[in-house]
């Protein structure tokens, strides 16, 4: 057998298998289950993005990281076997995200309501047009959201939720129940680099333009309804709802108005399904035609002897032991109350501000008020996931280097009280309408105490030079950063400072300690 024959029969077909096998069996479960029976009430991005996500990333390194070690490069210099796991997850997934889209909408029904007062007369369903009906401009409700995104935080997002009542007709003026929403949103993207009040300034603007559109659009033009699933947007247009007090009953069905032909709904989700899927196969065959094939591991492989636990030695990271014991620990923790917060459909990307103030959020009118345990509680959450996934790996990096070296009862420590002490440098330098939250000022701690215990040489001089360089370039870089997307950048040097103090003043255990007693 050729070692193109190898690299198609061992590589290429299993991964074949694993993207079609999986988006049929996820796609049917999710109708099954979600659309079908209604069986959980999770949010969309729940459903059509994390789980696949982990599922996927799941199955490629079971199924097909074994089969990646195959090529020739493993043993090369450079990261090009996780290169391949990443494109395998993105050939799987993509088309993954495309198909759930795809099968919300085309099994959608629609139901054709004579008035807006029959709705409740009927199951719920996706979509819905109305013979007769009247919007509401005046007894309306409206809620802002905001948040960041970028892989550095650079961009800021401004958006204002309007829910306009649906009424029977336009006397209909003396009826005190509301029978649904037409939903209908504004937003901009701005730099989050501004200073706030150029923030405040941009707000404003945008708020006067949303409105201007407001009173200049036509709402009642629509040809079909379709109803706002479980999502962040719900969750916004909800507070909206509750902004408007003219209702006595008030619905919280929010539609949203479409106006193109109902069988236009699903040809662009169905486009993108089929073309993620064979340009992703595509793609992973020519990834395929350059590496050689290892013919060692290739008999290996065909005789069973190459074990799958092999090739899970990520999960070290995950999993506490002799030499890293806390690291691992505070991986875990950090990951479950992400994980929880996605599941109770807070979002993904990006949290609200106010939801994070009420789950323990880092704000300084609260900790003032006597709330210290936020200053605790806040290193633990995060606010999207670029967030815990750039903490992840920083704390993945100086655990591995620094906990054998000083112990694991000293490295939570220092982690603990620089998380605190950066959490007080944030409330102290930012505006009292900030809630803050994640690790950073912790990670920054066990940095400045890396940095600390190199210059007091109180660790071995094999760590000296060229890790003191990685740490100096690792804090430089997040603090430019920090810089260019406004990142909490107070929490960083708080942490930073406090973990280099308690360097110094902790150098002479560190330096009684025997490295080789924490390998």
């Amino acid at each position: 057998m050729s070692d193109f024959q190898a690299k198609i029969k061992l590589i290429f077909f299993p991964c074949v298998i694993l993207s079609t096998g999986f988006v049929l069996v996820y796609t049917f479960l999710n109708w099954l289950l979600i659309i079908k029976l209604n069986l959980f009430s999770l949010n969309d991005n729940v459903i059509e993005f994390f789980i696949p996500l982990v599922l996927v990333i799941t199955l490629v390194i079971i199924f097909l990281n074994p089969r990646i070690k195959l090529l020739e490069f493993y043993k090369g210099n450079g990261n090009y076997p996780f290169l391949y796991n990443m494109v395998a997850v993105l050939v799987v997934l993509i088309p993954t995200i495309c198909a759930q889209t795809y099968i919300t909408k085309a099994t959608g029904k629609i139901t054709h309501l004579n008035n807006i007062s029959e709705i409740s007369k009927y199951a719920l369903t996706k979509y819905y047009t109305i013979n007769t009906y009247s919007i509401d401009k005046h007894n309306i409700g409206f809620s802002n959201a905001f948040g960041v995104s970028g892989k550095h935080n650079e961009y800021f997002n401004m958006s204002i939720y309007a829910t306009l009542p649906i009424r029977t007709d336009r006397d209909d003026t003396t009826n005190k129940k509301c029978y649904c929403w037409l939903g209908v949103e504004y937003s901009e993207q701005i730099s989050n680099s501004i200073r706030p009040e150029l923030k405040d300034t941009a707000y404003r603007d945008f708020a006067k333009e949303c409105q201007r559109k407001f009173d200049t659009s036509n709402f009642g033009k629509f040809i079909y309804l379709e109803r706002v699933g479980n999502s962040d947007d719900k969750d916004d247009y909800l507070k909206a709802i509750n902004q408007s007090s003219y209702f006595l009953s008030k619905s919280e069905d929010v539609l949203i108005g479409i106006n193109e032909p109902f069988e236009n709904r699903i040809k662009g989700s169905f486009n993108g399904m089929v073309y993620s899927y064979f340009i992703g196969l595509l793609f992973w065959f020519l990834i395929l035609l350059n590496p050689l094939i290892e013919r060692n591991r290739v008999y290996e492989f065909q005789k069973g002897e190459y074990y799958v636990v092999e090739d899970v030695e990520f999960l070290k990271w995950f999993i506490p032991n002799k030499a890293t014991f806390v690291t691992p620990l505070l991986i875990d923790i950090n990951i479950i109350v992400f994980l929880v917060m996605v599941f109770c459909g807070y979002g993904i990307n990006s949290f609200q501000a106010e939801d994070l103030l009420n789950l323990g959020g880092n704000y300084k009118p609260s900790v003032m008020r006597g709330e210290w345990w936020r200053l605790l509680t806040s290193i633990f959450m995060h606010g999207g996931l670029m967030h815990i996934a750039s903490n992840v790996c920083g704390l993945m990096l100086i655990g591995a280097i620094l906990e054998p070296l000083v112990g694991k009862f000293l490295f939570l420590f220092v982690y603990i009280v620089s998380g605190i002490l950066g959490g007080m440098a944030s409330i102290y330098w930012h505006s009292p309408s900030i809630v803050s939250v994640g690790a950073s000022g912790a990670i920054f701690g066990m940095y400045g105490l890396f940095i600390a215990a190199t210059l007091t040489k109180s660790i071995s001089k094999e760590f000296e030079f060229g890790m003191l360089i990685f740490a100096l370039i690792f804090v430089g870089f997040n603090l430019l950063m920090g810089l260019a997307g406004n990142v909490d950048n107070a929490a960083h040097l708080g942490g930073l400072i406090s973990g280099f103090i308690m360097g110094i003043l902790l150098h002479p255990i560190i330096k009684n300690l025997h490295p080789e007693e924490h390998y």
